[in-house]
């Protein structure tokens, strides 16, 4: 579907639709979302890093590199939020 119809169905469907700007930020009542919690019961995560070593056959520039990835840990379990068992 081309850009184009996607923005006619939103339109044609009332949902309200407003075009970003590079660098502005969306403003979000939190009492409009659903809490999420892990499967243990436990609504609270703390912020780690996955950390990957990068190859140097597949780095941009030849060399090994490392990456990161942010991820969210349960307090209670130490599981990451979204992992499957």
């Amino acid at each position: 579907m081309s850009k184009g119809n996607r923005l006619r169905d939103i339109r044609k469907n009332e949902i309200p639709f407003k075009q970003m700007q590079p660098g502005q930020q969306v403003q979000v009542d939190l009492k409009d979302a659903t809490q999420q919690v892990c499967e243990c019961g436990c609504k609270y995560f703390e912020g780690a890093l996955m950390l990957y070593k990068v190859s140097a056959i597949i780095s941009s520039d030849g060399k090994e590199r490392y990456a990161q990835q942010p991820v969210l840990i349960c307090k209670d379990c130490g599981k990451p939020f979204g992992e499957k068992t």
